[in-house]
C-alpha cells in the first residue's frame, strides 16, 4: 500500500461527497503512515487534479478519477448487465495491454485485434464512451453482432480457461466467509483493515469479471460471490462508521489497480 493509494481507495467511498482531512489521517495512521507523508500525497494528488479541496479541510475525488470508480461501483449491479447471447461477437482493436479492453471483458486474439461476447446490456456507443474513459482509443470498437470462425471461437475459449474464473470466485468467497467470522470478534481497526483488504479482493473479481453467457461459462459461483459481497459491505461500512464518525457511502476497499 502506498499513500496516495490509501487517499484515493477512502475518497472513492464517500463520492461527491467527500471526507475530512482528518478522516484522510486516521486512516493513513492506521496503515502505518504519518501525517506528514499523508499530507504530502494529498498535496500531490491535488496538483495533479485528481482530488479537490472543495471546502475547507475536505477532499474529494475529480470528475476524471469518478470514471473509474462509477465502473467499479457497478459490481452492484450483477448480472443485470448481461443479456442473452446469440452467439455473436463484439470486435474491438487495440494494444495487446490494453487495461481498458481487458476490464470490460475483451479478450485478445492477434493483430490488434480483441473480442467479448455481445451479452453486454450496455448499447454500443455507451460502451465505446466507457472504454474511452477508460483509456481505451476513440472508435476501437470496430463491430458488434459479428460471427467468428470455429478457429477463433476455440482460441477465445482457451484465453477463457486461463482466467480461471470459477477458482478465482471460489477463493473470494471462501476468504469472505471466512472474515465474517472474524470481524466482530477481532480489534476494530484490524476489522477495518481487513476489511479493506478482502472486500476491495473480491470487489476487483466483480468489477473485473467478463460477465460471460451461460453459453460459455455457468455463472453460479459468480452470483453467490456477488450476493455474499453485497451482505459483506454492509458489516464492512458498519465497521468504518464505528470508529470514523462519518458514513461511507460504500465500503472502504484497496482501489482496482490499472496496471
Amino acid at each position: 500500500m502506498k499513500p496516495a493509494n490509501i487517499i484515493l481507495d477512502l475518497l472513492r467511498t464517500y463520492l461527491s461527497r467527500g471526507t475530512s482531512v482528518r478522516n484522510i489521517m486516521r486512516t493513513g495512521a492506521m496503515f502505518g503512515f504519518s501525517e506528514n507523508l499523508m499530507r504530502v500525497s494529498l498535496s500531490r494528488l491535488a496538483a495533479k487534479g485528481t482530488v479537490e479541496n472543495f471546502k475547507r479541510g475536505y477532499y474529494r475525488l475529480t470528475d476524471s478519477t469518478d470514471h473509474l470508480n462509477d465502473f467499479i461501483e457497478e459490481w452492484r449491479l450483477g448480472d443485470a448487465r448481461r443479456r442473452d447471447w446469440h452467439r455473436n461477437w463484439v470486435l474491438a482493436q487495440g494494444d495487446s495491454d490494453s487495461w481498458a479492453l481487458n476490464a470490460c471483458g475483451f479478450f485478445y486474439l492477434d493483430n490488434q485485434l480483441w473480442v467479448r461476447p455481445d451479452n453486454l446490456k450496455r448499447p454500443t456507443e455507451a460502451l465505446q464512451t466507457l472504454l474511452e474513459n477508460l483509456g481505451a482509443s476513440s472508435g476501437c470498437i470496430i463491430a458488434t453482432d459479428a460471427s467468428l470462425s470455429l478457429s477463433r471461437e476455440k482460441i477465445v475459449l482457451e484465453r477463457v480457461a486461463r482466467y480461471a474464473l470459477q477458482k478465482k470466485y471460489a477463493g473470494a468467497i471462501m476468504k469472505l466467509k471466512e472474515s465474517f467470522a472474524r470481524l466482530t470478534v477481532i480489534p476494530s481497526d484490524a476489522a477495518q483493515k481487513e476489511s479493506f483488504y478482502l472486500g476491495g479482493s473480491a470487489i476487483q473479481v466483480l468489477a473485473l469479471d467478463p460477465l460471460l453467457p451461460e453459453e460459455i461459462q455457468p455463472g453460479d459461483d459468480r452470483r453467490s460471490l456477488w450476493t455474499l459481497m453485497l451482505e459483506y459491505d454492509q458489516v464492512g461500512r458498519a465497521i468504518w462508521r464505528d470508529k470514523s464518525g462519518e458514513s461511507p457511502i460504500t465500503l472502504p476497499t484497496a482501489q482496482v489497480s490499472t496496471g
